[in-house]
């Protein structure tokens, strides 16, 4: 999620926003980078363990983000560990009780010590525990009470509840305003309008999901979320509760409720795949990616567009999890720079021509606006990564862009980025 979101879904009205590409067994890890890693996690644990960690696997939630398993013999005890930043995103205790500096035991003073010691990548005083004092202790990073998520945690205690049984988190650094520029019944309004324009719908009410348990003080707030390439989105999340027109014969196999997302800085509505009734969702493509050895889709909230035959990405992923680039646009300018393994490239919206270094593009389609975002065609994609971006499928045979990096390409096909 990815913040791996990460996972901020899991306070986001059911709605999954990340990691949906599929767990699966990796290859074997560098012997170097295992060592290395076995000294985060005993830098986390604050304790001498590394000599007595074994590994026990990788993971790779996506395409794009490894994750390597140790497991601690004598204690029973698990670590996962994100590969890209270092950070320790799970860890099952197992037999092992921390010993904290705890006067008393109430559990939310409990808790708040455990994560003074074992999360630190937050100030303490900015996470909020959002959920009921009778469930598992969840906290979110709070914005000056305007705005959740981002960055948080589960502490999640036994059946008895004398003792911790595991602890989750998810970090990114902050790439957007926390600030919304719609309250939260303006949210409402606009997913209600929107899901009551679909055919055969007849009317949209907003209800709370049962399956969300958080506090009211951030109930209304909107959620910093972050998807599977790491772009970031100030999100109201939404369950709305539809009735169908009965005139409609399909109406009984129609779904009685869905989930909209709505911008809390554009007020745009959106959703990420699957979320909406068939036929109710834009002319989007779906994302595959091929990279580090393997495939798979990832859900994303700016989705490509197909226009006239052409793939259009939208920039802001040239500067993601996908492409480690710098992308920058000036507000109210149509021109845009992208900084991509050294080289800077220029173009403009409306414009077809592409210059970088030595050399020039002219496009097959000129950049466009989608929901104040700026759209790139496939060819200007390709001449600035040197990924090869086509029209494709995902496995269930759906229409999709493929996204497919230079090393995983045939050098025949391989496109140069630079140079003459």
């Amino acid at each position: 999620m990815p913040l791996s979101l990460r996972p901020l879904q899991e306070f986001l009205v059911a709605v999954v926003l990340l990691l949906l590409a599929g767990a699966g067994a990796g290859t074997q890890s560098n012997d170097a980078d295992t060592t290395s890693l076995k000294s985060v996690v005993a830098g986390f644990a604050g304790r001498d363990i590394a000599p007595e960690l074994r590994h026990v696997e990788q993971w790779w939630p996506t395409p794009l983000e490894c994750r390597e398993v140790f497991e601690l013999p004598p204690t029973g005890e698990r670590f996962e560990v994100r590969v890209r930043d270092r950070l320790v995103t799970r860890w099952e205790l197992d037999a092992y009780r921390p010993a904290l500096d705890v006067r008393s035991h109430p559990k939310e003073e409990f808790e708040r010590a455990f994560l003074a010691r074992y999360y630190t990548r937050v100030p303490s005083a900015e996470l909020i525990r959002v959920t009921q004092p009778d469930r598992a202790g969840g906290y979110e990073q709070r914005f000056s009470g305007r705005a959740r998520g981002g960055n948080g945690c589960w502490v999640v205690w036994d059946e008895a509840r004398d003792h911790v049984r595991k602890f989750t988190c998810w970090y990114s650094s902050l790439r957007i305003t926390p600030v919304p520029n719609l309250d939260f019944e303006e949210a409402v309004r606009r997913a209600i309008a929107l899901a009551e324009g679909w055919t055969s719908v007849a009317r949209a009410t907003f209800e709370r999901s049962s399956a969300v348990k958080v506090i009211e003080a951030v109930r209304n707030l909107p959620n910093v979320t972050e998807d599977a390439a790491g772009v970031q989105r100030l999100v109201y999340g939404l369950e709305l509760r539809l009735s169908w027109d009965q005139a409609d014969t399909a109406s009984s196999r129609r779904p009685s409720s869905t989930v909209v997302l709505v911008d809390a800085h554009t007020g745009v509505c959106f959703e990420t795949g699957g979320l909406w009734p068939p036929g109710c969702a834009p002319d989007c493509l779906s994302t595959v990616v091929r990279v580090n050895g393997r495939t798979g889709s990832l859900d994303l909230f700016y989705r490509a567009r197909l226009r006239d035959g052409v793939v259009f990405i939208c920039a802001e992923y040239l500067d993601s999890l996908i492409w480690a680039g710098r992308y920058q646009r000036s507000p109210g300018s149509d021109e845009f720079t992208v900084t991509y393994e050294g080289k800077e490239w220029r173009g403009a919206l409306g414009g077809r021509t592409l210059t970088g270094p030595a050399t020039r593009l002219d496009a097959s389609a000129p950049p466009w606006l989608v929901e104040e975002k700026l759209y790139l065609p496939q060819d200007m994609v390709t001449r600035i990564t040197g990924w090869d971006v086509r029209l494709g499928s995902n496995i269930i045979g759906e229409p999709a862009v493929v996204l497919t990096a230079p090393n995983e390409l045939p050098a025949t096909l391989r496109t140069p980025t630079g140079g003459g």
